[in-house]
């Protein structure tokens, strides 16, 4: 039985991803990485890095071009976040 898994069955995730965060050269974090460690728990139904308007388009497809959607926000990243978390949330 794959791991994070009851009865044989997946679980399904939502990943919301702080770009400006997680994507710093420092970090050397790769959204591969991220999928490929998530992929032991279940499989990834909803997977959003959110960026704010200052995102390059090269930024953006970079991050398209990994499976996840982009999500582009004016202000603060955290509430956009919090704000979709929570309709998933109540959103089968």
């Amino acid at each position: 039985m794959r791991k994070g898994a009851k009865n044989g069955r997946k679980k399904n995730l939502a990943v919301f991803i702080d770009g400006p965060n997680i994507l710093r050269k420092e970090l050397n974090i790769d959204l591969k990485d991220v999928k490929d460690v998530l992929s032991n728990f279940g499989e990834i139904k909803i997977g959003k890095v959110f960026l704010n308007q200052y995102a390059s388009n090269k930024l953006v497809e970079a991050v398209v071009n990994q499976g996840f959607e982009s999500v582009i926000t004016v202000g603060d990243i955290d509430v956009a976040m919090a704000a979709d978390a929570v309709e998933c949330l109540f959103n089968p």
